[in-house]
């Protein structure tokens, strides 16, 4: 299942192996690669949790990189990010260990936002991937492109602005790409329609593609169900599945949201899936493949509880979210009956970002707090509480061994955890 046959699979990733999820990890399991890590859940196996968290993070370096709300990724000793100075769009590889550039590539990009949507920023928003040397980038305007990460030569791009108006799109082009076994799966488009494709890692040859739906904000992930694989992704209106291979539609379920914007990852718990926004709630299906093709039967429907941007994790028993209620309000789910079994009182900014990390819920907030929590006496207690910035935090952090890369508003900033990080035993 995984690319790699040397990889250590750690015990949440196991546990999600067992129950269904077929993990294709684009470098290795110590790289946090793309969007929501290794294994696309927001789980960081590479980070090695301190005996006794610290009483403030070590500040590594910090280095000036532009605007936007894109995450950076990590693949060996080098950070890929995408960023905005002035009027382009700047793809970027940095140094691990110094935080210098190593190269750059620019992309003008002018771009006028909704008028509704000026305070999210001109982007980019969408987080990189990177796979077998290359490194992928999707800018504000739906403009994709696909690089050589030792120097950032352009292998191909894709270019779907002339399709992506502004007054279409909200908040633009925000879904991150996925690459699964050489092959990359972007989902391109506006409000009105849009293109999901399949297209050689390398080259740009496409295998194959779909019109229909525009893309929501979420971001694309691998499944498998009932023996099949699939790619599943989040339109405007549907969750859809589609056969990796041939590109078939093979179920969709429709969970609209007001501005047709679905933001919220899904999130695998087995076989099921749950889904959430603003308006609706929080939903699990379950996609079953019949005599007659392929059916998603409701498995709880929880309508109090929405969820506006913040993507759930769980541990294999919980899942932890963070809900627009209360002017942000985290909160514990059990995942078989959807019933809230810890929430608090609320007031947590207006986003946040959760990682596990072991038993550790790692909760990074638009307030540029830190908050180290974990399970215990049926709530979730808070260890330590760091600031990791002097702006706001929109974009995901990267983990790394020692620690994290947080990119606020204008910087991005490498911070140590860990003391000295003691070696990863061999597999």
């Amino acid at each position: 299942m995984f690319s790699r046959s040397n990889l250590r699979i750690p015990r949440v990733l196991l546990w999600l192996t067992i129950f269904g999820v077929v993990l294709t990890p684009v470098a290795s399991a110590e790289d946090w690669s793309q969007w929501r890590g290794v294994a696309r859940d927001g789980h960081a196996p590479m980070f090695q949790v301190p005996s006794a968290w610290p009483e403030a993070p070590r500040q590594m370096w910090k280095v000036e990189v532009g605007e936007g709300f894109a995450s950076p990724v990590v693949a060996g000793d080098t950070v890929y990010l995408m960023a905005r100075q002035g009027d382009d769009e700047v793809a970027m590889a940095l140094d691990l260990v110094s935080g210098k550039t190593r190269w750059t590539h620019r992309f003008p990009t002018p771009y006028d936002m909704h008028q509704a949507a000026v305070k999210y920023g001109k982007g980019p928003k969408s987080t990189p991937v990177v796979a077998d040397d290359v490194v992928c980038f999707l800018g504000i305007d739906a403009r994709f492109s696909c690089h050589q990460t030792k120097d950032g030569k352009v292998l191909w791009t894709r270019d779907y602005s002339d399709k992506s108006a502004p007054e279409e799109t909200f908040c633009g082009s925000s879904m991150s790409p996925l690459v699964a076994d050489g092959v990359v799966y972007a989902h391109l488009g506006d409000d009105r329609a849009g293109r999901f494709f399949a297209a050689d890692l390398h080259t740009g040859k496409e295998k194959w593609g779909w019109e229909g739906q525009g893309p929501g904000y979420a971001s694309p992930f691998w499944i498998e169900i009932d023996g099949a694989s699939q790619v599943v992704t989040f339109a405007t209106t549907d969750l859809l599945g589609f056969d990796p291979r041939t590109g078939d539609l093979l179920w969709s379920r429709p969970y609209p949201d007001k501005y047709r914007e679905n933001i919220v990852d899904p999130l695998v718990v087995g076989e099921r899936i749950l889904i959430s926004d603003y308006e609706n709630g929080t939903l699990s299906v379950w996609p079953k493949k019949t005599d007659k093709g392929w059916v998603v039967e409701d498995h709880w429907h929880n309508k109090e509880l929405t969820q506006r941007m913040a993507s759930p994790v769980t541990d294999g028993e919980r899942v932890y979210g963070f809900s627009n209620r209360r002017k942000g309000q985290l909160f514990a789910l059990d995942p078989e009956t959807g019933k809230v079994l810890w929430e608090d009182e609320g007031r947590g900014g207006t986003n946040a970002v959760l990682t596990m990390a072991g038993d550790w819920l790692l909760v990074s907030n638009t307030d540029a707090e830190l908050k180290v929590l974990r399970w215990k006496n049926q709530a979730l207690e808070e260890a330590a509480r760091y600031e990791v910035a002097t702006s706001e935090v929109w974009a995901q952090p990267a983990w790394v061994q020692d620690g994290l890369l947080v990119k606020d508003l204008r910087h991005l900033t490498r911070f140590v955890l860990v003391a000295d990080p003691a070696p990863k035993p061999g597999p």
